[in-house]
């Protein structure tokens, strides 16, 4: 074990060896905590080299911290712990349960928060059974924190509560424009004379709504809860950052009051493309206009129609429009590259010009001296030297970037090479031969390959009908795999439809594809349960495994990984885990049971044919013992039970179980991994309460 450990009695701490060579282990005497141990022993060393023969201290959990305003979850003396009924970060209320403890009685408590907030501290080391007063210090088993305090910074203001209320709803949140006249948050008075009364509260500035204890719970106590009054605060909105090569959108009008975007973030934008429409004090609708070409990086996402520019924004810039987009050299075009960190000085070229090879496109500055800037911003260029830009190839100009003289390239353009243009080169004689040549081959090879198509062959209805030639319900599929239109889809079949998405398209049972690269794969399930493993309360409902003797896996061949999708057409996309498990229980239920298969060996079997037997069982307790050893020996059998009145002839004292549902066990001698297997597959089929005996059998 190592420090901090958490330990219970009889857990394993040091392991020795005596002078004989034999192996000694030393145990905890009693549950806790490693506080302290000999870290400087080496394997091999004396024991005697510690002075007191301590190895190892096993001691209790130190007590939890708490702060001003905290406060404890306590127990009171002789319980032991149970389990947790709260997270830490956790929203509490004075009736949320935080533990559950037992009492010397074996009786049962729940400990419930006295105090509002949020739940700060646990002693995660607490486990089942533990007795609280014999590995605690104290016994605090949680503390109950308040909320951290809403940030207000320069220019914003907080929205405070008086001492004494109690939280009810917030009427704006995060994101909204509030005025001194809008009633913003709901409380209540929690103490007398004016117990209940309900009050209003209102911002003192306008602007937009910057943060808020949006985890507060209708009547919680803001004393409690938090570290100070403030509710909600009004502010500003940051204004944007405007880099080097990049220019802002600035919304100059008095009175502008915002009503829509005209570009997406991340679109590409031309020199005065539209950006976004405002209503100046006149009340006419203006069109805030690109002021250069280049992507558009960034907006003021929190605007919405009729929020007033000037109350919500610490300055005008409502949008930066960033680089310019890439030049990709596309089929016999060259790209002219520019070197990195250059300075831009002009053009010696227009789009649309030949240009012979090496021939001077454009001027720059290559900067051979620069000083640093204080505070990281960009560094001034003292020194540097002229440089041409020449044609890596003879054509026409195209593709040529708006740069402008001052410009640092790599600033303004975006891609791993600095194409700053393009040259278009023409096409040689020898290599429109190759292309004739490509294209008449490509056209022989089509006539060829339609000339040697086999025809269908022709049936005479007379004699052969296509219904009668196979009853196998499966999905028509074609050369290429599912069958993606629709009126050639399968009819419907009896049975609960399931529809899981899989991403991938290997399998027979799909029957079209929804979206790209997403099939569909649609089951009849006529038996239950499915016998999947999926994660708890996670939805959609995602295939993680399956159960020994799983249907899903040995019948409807469901993939792993798969997505459930829909239940009989219902779409469960986005349906909570706890709806889909509804809806999958209510429609699977008329269904009857997969029985669970289970393979035995009869030793003395006179006939080889006789050796191996398999029943199938559809409700539990089977009725079956066994011996505590692998392979597994049937040593009784229950009277009346389904293994002693199997229509097939009952189950024999003496044999071997070597196979349940799709899991070979004769080879296995571990006993513990053959039973979880018996246990998996017996826990899928029914239980039957009238039959079942008062002793455990399988």
């Amino acid at each position: 074990a190592k420090r901090g450990d958490i330990v219970k009695e009889g857990h394993g701490l040091v392991e020795l060896k005596d002078k004989n060579g034999k192996s000694v282990m030393l145990k905890a005497k009693g549950p806790g905590v490693v506080t302290r141990r000999q870290d400087n022993f080496l394997p091999g060393d004396s024991v005697e080299y510690a002075r007191d023969l301590t190895l190892m201290v096993v001691g209790k959990f130190a007590p939890l911290p708490q702060s001003p305003g905290q406060k404890g979850v306590t127990v009171v003396p002789g319980m032991k712990f149970e389990r947790w009924r709260a997270n830490v970060g956790d929203v509490i209320t004075r009736k949320t349960p935080i533990v559950d403890v037992r009492d010397s009685r074996d009786k049962w408590h729940d400990v419930i928060a006295t105090k509002d907030g949020v739940l700060t501290l646990r002693q995660e080391g607490l486990r089942w059974g533990m007795k609280v007063d014999e590995v605690m210090k104290d016994r605090t088993l949680a503390v109950i924190g308040k909320f951290p305090p809403l940030r207000v910074g320069s220019g914003e203001m907080a929205t405070n509560a008086h001492h004494g209320m109690n939280f009810v709803q917030y009427n704006y949140h995060k994101g909204d424009y509030v005025t001194p006249a809008d009633e913003v948050v709901i409380v209540q008075r929690a103490v007398s004379p004016q117990t209940g009364r309900l009050f209003s509260l209102r911002p003192k500035i306008s602007g937009m709504v910057l943060a808020t204890h949006h985890q507060l719970v209708k009547g919680m106590s803001i004393d409690d809860s938090l570290e100070d009054l403030n509710l909600l605060t009004v502010g500003k909105l940051p204004p944007l950052e405007v880099g080097f090569e990049q220019k802002g959108v600035e919304a100059t009008s008095p009175g502008a009051v915002f009503q829509k975007w005209r570009a997406e973030t991340g679109s590409v934008v031309n020199l005065r493309d539209p950006i976004a429409e405002i209503v100046d004090s006149s009340n006419q609708l203006k069109v805030l206009l690109a002021p250069k070409y280049g992507y558009l990086e960034k907006r003021q996402e929190a605007l919405r129609p009729g929020f007033p520019i000037a109350d919500c924004m610490k300055d005008r810039t409502i949008a930066v429009i960033g680089a310019f987009p890439p030049v990709v050299p596309g089929p016999f075009q060259t790209g002219v590259e520019a070197p990195q960190g250059a300075i831009f000085d002009g053009w010696f070229v227009q789009n649309g010009q030949q240009v012979s090879k090496g021939d001077a496109l454009a001027q720059v500055i290559v900067p051979s001296r620069r000083l640093a800037a204080a505070g990281g911003g960009t560094p001034k260029i003292l020194s540097g030297q002229l440089s041409n830009i020449t044609a890596p190839e003879g054509g026409s100009m195209n593709n040529m970037q708006p740069l402008k003289r001052g410009m640092n390239i790599e600033d303004a353009l975006v891609g791993e090479k600095l194409y700053i243009a393009t040259v278009d080169g023409s096409l040689p004689f020898m290599q429109i031969f190759a292309v004739l040549v490509c294209v008449c081959l490509w056209i022989c090879f089509c006539g060829l390959l339609k000339v040697m198509k086999k025809h269908k062959p022709f049936q005479d209805h007379l004699l052969y009908n296509p219904s009668d030639s196979s009853d196998i319900d499966e999905p028509l599929m074609d050369n290429d795999g599912p069958i993606r239109d629709q009126e050639h889809r399968p009819k419907k079949r009896e049975g609960v439809r399931l529809d899981f998405a899989d991403r991938a398209s290997d399998q027979v049972h799909g029957e079209y594809e929804r979206v790209e690269s997403e099939y569909i794969r649609s089951y009849f399930a006529h038996y239950r349960p499915l016998g999947i493993k999926s994660l708890p309360a996670k939805a959609p409902i995602v295939v993680e495994g399956f159960f020994v003797n799983s249907y899903a896996k040995e019948k409807l061949r469901v993939r792993q990984h798969s997505v459930l999708v829909a239940i009989d057409e219902t779409n469960v996309r986005d349906m909570s885990c706890e709806d889909t498990e509804e809806l999958l229980k209510q429609r699977l239920n008329p269904l009857p049971v997969y029985p669970l298969r289970i393979r035995f060996m009869d030793p003395n079997a006179k006939k080889d044919t006789d050796k191996f037997q398999t029943r199938l069982y559809s409700r539990r307790p089977i009725g079956i013992q066994f011996t505590s050893d692998a392979p597994i020996r049937v040593s009784g059998v229950d009277a009346g039970s389904p293994a002693g009145t199997h229509e097939e002839g009952p189950v024999e004292v003496g044999w071997y179980i070597v196979g349940i549902g799709d899991e070979e066990v004769s080879m296995n001698t571990n006993f513990k991994e053959v039973m979880e297997y018996v246990k998996e597959g017996v826990h899928l089929i029914d239980y039957d309460q009238e039959h079942a005996p008062k002793r455990h059998l399988c």
